[in-house]
């Protein structure tokens, strides 16, 4: 797997780990947000809570009164997907198919379903202060997002995608070229 996983570190000095970033203190904004919302919805919409979005769908719910609202408009929207990826893969959220047939299905029309997200038991735990660090290779997981959007665009025939293809979104401040093997201290 390509895809540098996030890691869950007790008292491990970050810059020991030569790529990883704590984000410990956003994914603890994330997951608030996403138990804000009672974990029904996507991913994008706690994100468009954190980052202080006010559009209609935000107003008609009611959700510019959570109080995590606004409070991660330092950090752009793919920061925040890099985020929401890393509590995926360190199962921080559980998912669950929303059988609504609405989102953003990618033209698999009303057969397509979203995931929402909850927050797991292991999340529950961060949340209520477990020291564990949460460290990751936002890059490296920009990277691999990207290469996994170009080849569905690509099986689906889409010129389109490609064309729209660019560089990475460079989401922190540049950083090593991760470690092959991610040192992990106890």
């Amino acid at each position: 797997n390509n895809r540098a996983e996030a890691l869950l570190v007790r008292g491990a000095p970050v810059s020991a780990m030569a790529g990883l970033a704590d984000i410990t203190e956003d994914a603890i904004l994330l997951l608030r947000a996403i138990q804000e919302t009672k974990g029904r919805f996507g991913l994008n919409l706690p994100i468009e809570v954190l980052r202080g979005a006010k559009h209609a769908r935000i107003q008609k719910l009611g959700i510019e009164r959570l109080t995590s609202h606004g409070k991660g408009v330092h950090r752009s929207e793919d920061y925040w997907k890099a985020i929401g990826r890393s509590l995926i893969q360190e199962l921080l959220v559980d998912a669950r198919g929303s059988g609504k047939g609405f989102g953003k299905g990618k033209g698999r029309g009303a057969a397509a379903s979203m995931c929402v997200y909850s927050v797991s038991t292991r999340g529950q735990k961060l949340l209520e202060g477990d020291p564990r660090r949460i460290l990751a290779d936002l890059e490296a997981d920009s990277a691999a997002a990207e290469a996994d959007r170009l080849r569905r665009a690509a099986r689906r025939g889409s010129r389109a995608s490609t064309a729209k293809a660019a560089t990475p979104v460079q989401l922190t401040a540049p950083v090593a070229a991760a470690a092959t093997t991610p040192m992990v201290s106890a």
